[in-house]
């Protein structure tokens, strides 16, 4: 080990002396794996914990420093437009955060190797790490140093976590995520106006909340057993965290400062607060949670964007909206969840989709009227996801109505049972009739439109299909039916549509 340090220590010196980054790009990977080697042979040869962390200390001190030395090579040019920045001072501005991770690597290497039943030493040497990494962050112009800070304890908090915590140690484990959250979160509070033009800092703080939050509430369920974590106290954890958020926003608000970077700091805590908000209301739900949660998240993110017009707000709550639909929209194992219950039409799918759809039409009516991004309309688009949504739930609580109780598939099925062919029939008949009078009200025609090409479709099932494996009695009442709905479709719509044009 001691020939290894000898030649890191050369190695950095070469580098200050004759200003070439690539010596110390290709030092870090090769001492990283020098490090895990010579961590393998001291796990093998049974060594004990304190023999990791005397090696780990060591390499530690070789990292950070190696980090240092790259930022110190070149000046910070991060003012500059991106065409105009060296690539040597990005890779320097990169470095010190790279390095800082891999001493945290090394130490979740020994949380997975050694026995060790109290947390204390792992946490107390990732504790002095962060010391070492917040205060460098607070002399370097090394901003990334934060978020460096804060992946790595969630790394070691996660392997933790997998491998070591158990009912005995959950109560200190806890404390100690805890500690690691308010540190991050209070640090560039304690030198405001040292990060006043910085942004990673806070973006730090603010997600170290939200990581935390995941962190504290699965050592909750190892500590007190998962039947603590009731729906109730599923929400009520959140919460907690997002006081220090709001707190946080309101606090920042009032440093001084403008331009970017403070609108950045305001959208960060204010959206952490938000999001912890919208995940208590989603824990709510015993099923598809997180989905709901997204689907709030989002339209409340567009919601903030109309008081802090920072566009990450935007393209965020537009994102999770997104990926909320597509959970339940396009996503085939959507149906096989979870078994079909013992009360007909009362599910999951009865909240789940309404609320996404609710959220989708809320954000529309939301947005900035002439936000048109490559020409495409948004605000149309949430409201044909929505309309989708409604759609879905319609033909899921038909097929629902017709799959037996304990089911594990819901199965969608047009033929061999004339009570639940004509229940799609009626269902789609009275949707499109629904879509026209709405697109009518709105005096839109996107929703007529699509109202009258669902009517078409629903004619056409009935009269090449479903009339042909009906009896005569039942065969009339299902033209009677369908007629009544097409031509209240046609009045309304000669009656109305015509008459706004």
């Amino acid at each position: 080990m001691t020939t290894l340090l000898v030649v890191n220590a050369l190695a950095l010196a070469l580098a200050a002396t004759t200003r070439r980054l690539v010596i110390v790009t290709a030092t870090l990977p090769l001492t990283f794996v020098s490090a895990a080697l010579m961590f393998r042979h001291v796990s093998e040869a049974g060594n004990g914990l304190s023999a990791w962390l005397a090696i780990l200390a060591v390499f530690s001190v070789f990292f950070i420093a190696a980090g240092a030395v790259s930022r110190r090579l070149f000046p910070d040019d991060t003012g500059k437009p991106v065409a105009d920045r060296s690539l040597d001072a990005m890779i320097a501005a990169l470095m010190p955060a790279a390095s800082a991770l891999l001493p945290f690597l090394l130490l979740t290497m020994a949380i997975g190797r050694v026995a060790m039943p109290s947390p204390l030493p792992v946490f107390g040497f990732a504790a002095g790490l962060v010391a070492v990494l917040l205060t460098t962050g607070r002399l370097l112009p090394a901003g990334l140093l934060s978020p460096a800070a804060l992946a790595g304890v969630l790394l070691v908090e996660t392997s933790w976590m997998t491998f070591r915590l158990t009912g005995e140690n959950a109560c200190v484990s806890i404390l100690w995520a805890l500690g690691f959250g308010a540190t991050l979160l209070l640090y560039p509070f304690t030198a405001a106006t040292t990060f006043r033009d910085k942004r990673a800092p806070w973006i730090a703080a603010a997600l170290s909340l939200v990581v935390h939050c995941f962190v504290v509430r699965r050592m909750i369920a190892v500590g007190a057993g998962e039947a603590a974590i009731v729906p109730m106290r599923d929400g009520l954890l959140p919460l907690l965290f997002a006081i220090p958020a709001f707190v946080a926003t309101a606090i920042v608000r009032k440093l001084p400062g403008d331009g970017a970077a403070r609108l950045s700091r305001l959208a960060w805590f204010a959206g952490a607060g938000l999001f912890l908000v919208t995940l208590a209301i989603g824990l709510q739900f015993d099923r598809e949670s997180l989905t709901i949660a997204w689907a709030l998240e989002g339209v409340a993110l567009i919601a903030l964007f109309r008081k802090v017009p920072h566009g990450g707000l935007l393209a965020t709550g537009l994102a999770l909206l997104g990926v909320a639909f597509g959970r339940l929209a396009l996503n085939p194992a959507v149906l096989g969840y979870h078994l079909r219950g013992e009360v007909m039409l009362l599910n999951w799918y009865l909240y789940a989709y309404p609320l996404v759809a609710l959220s989708l039409s809320v954000a529309a009516r939301l947005l900035p009227k002439h936000f048109r991004p490559a020409a495409l309309p948004v605000s149309g688009l949430l409201r044909a996801m929505s309309t989708v949504l409604i759609f879905l739930l319609l033909n899921l609580e038909i097929a629902d109505a017709f799959t037996a109780p304990g089911t594990a598939v819901l199965v969608f099925e047009f033929s061999g049972n004339v009570a639940r062919d004509m229940s799609y029939s009626l269902g789609w008949g009275l949707f499109a009739l629904a879509m026209l009078v709405v697109g009518i009200a709105a005096k839109s025609r996107p929703p007529r439109i699509a109202g009258i090409a669902l009517l078409s479709v629903t004619l056409f099932k009935v009269f090449l299909h479903d009339l042909a494996n009906l009896d005569d009695l039942y065969r009339i009442g299902a033209f009677i039916g369908v007629a009544l709905i097409a031509v209240a479709a046609s009045f309304l719509y000669q009656r109305f549509a015509t008459e706004k044009h």
